[in-house]
This record gives C-alpha cells, structure tokens and sequence, in this order.
C-alpha cells in the first residue's frame, strides 16, 4: 500500500545510525560523532551575536544561516533546516527577548510544579516530581535536538503545563479566604 521508500519521505526520517542502543553507542567512535552541530551551533552563535535583541525573525534560520555556515554543513546533498538545538534556534530566530520569555515560561512552570507539591491531595503531591523529571528530560533532549519542529513532541510539555496550571490555580482559588 505504500511507495517504496516511504520511510526517507519527510523531515523526520529515522536516523539508520542510530537504529538500536549498539548502533547508537558504535556512533560515537566513528568519524565525527556530533556530525557537525558543535560547528553549527558555533556559527549559530554568531548569527545571535550580530542580531542579539531580535533575531533574524521567525523561520529565519534556514534563510539566514548559509551566510554563517563557512563549510561547516552545507554540502550538494544537504542543507541544514534547523540548528539541532531548540535553544539555540529561538535566540537566533527570536533573539535573547524572546529566549528569556521562553526561560521565565519554563521557571514559572517549575515554579508551580513546586507549589504542586504543596496539594493538599496525594495524587498531586507524587504527580508533581515525576512531571518535573519527564519535563526536564524532554528540556534536556532540546539541547541536542530538534524537538520544537516535532508536534508530537512539542505538544507534550505544554499539556503538562496546563494541567499545573490549572491544577495550582484551581488549588489557589480554594485556598483563598472565604471572605475574598
């Protein structure tokens, strides 16, 4: 039912590389290991440095970057369409305005994920850590990936971020003073 090769059709193709936990571990010892993003986000970098304020505009990055690329990752065969770095990639395209909004989204976050702890309800109290971890991996995985062009995963930590919001503003609207 499906054309051949259907698996290399799109942006997020399966990385062959790193097929299994051997294959994964194998790359690291093979050529170079971070296949170039240590070079990227350096001339990335850069980019932030001459537009600091405001970036290059949103979507910008993949226009912009040839400029700075200095052989680094343009080849005949492939053009990167991202910095393998979601931080990276909203300093550069939003500047550091918009990377600081971004990192008081993500204090307030943990922030009300500390105040969950507090709940008067034990579901909440427990929820509250194992949240905060899969959220921190999910954050940490943003170093040294893409994670903000994939929906799937994307979606995930601003769910969680809506259920603690509504959770502790629920929470906090109870444990107001009944003369308020």
């Amino acid at each position: 039912v499906l054309p051949a090769r259907f698996q290399g059709i799109g942006l997020q193709r399966f990385d062959e590389k790193k097929a299994g936990i051997g294959s994964t571990i194998a790359s690291l010892t093979r050529g170079r290991p971070d296949r170039g993003r240590l070079s990227m986000w350096g001339n990335t970098i850069d980019m932030i440095r001459d537009k600091p304020l405001l970036g290059v505009g949103p979507g910008g990055w993949k226009r912009v970057y040839p400029a700075y690329d200095r052989g680094a990752m343009i080849r005949p065969d492939s053009s990167p369409k991202r910095p393998h770095n979601d931080y990276l990639w909203i300093a550069s395209e939003l500047g550091l305005v918009g990377l600081c909004v971004y990192i008081w989204f993500l204090v307030v976050l943990f922030r009300s994920l500390f105040e969950l702890t507090r709940h008067p309800l034990q579901f909440w109290r427990l929820a509250a850590p194992m949240f905060a971890i899969s959220l921190l991996a999910t954050f940490g995985h943003a170093l040294f990936s893409f994670r903000r062009e994939q929906p799937q995963a994307t979606m995930y930590p601003y769910l969680l971020a809506g259920i603690v919001a509504s959770v502790v503003s629920t929470h906090r609207v109870r444990a107001a003073p009944a003369f308020l």
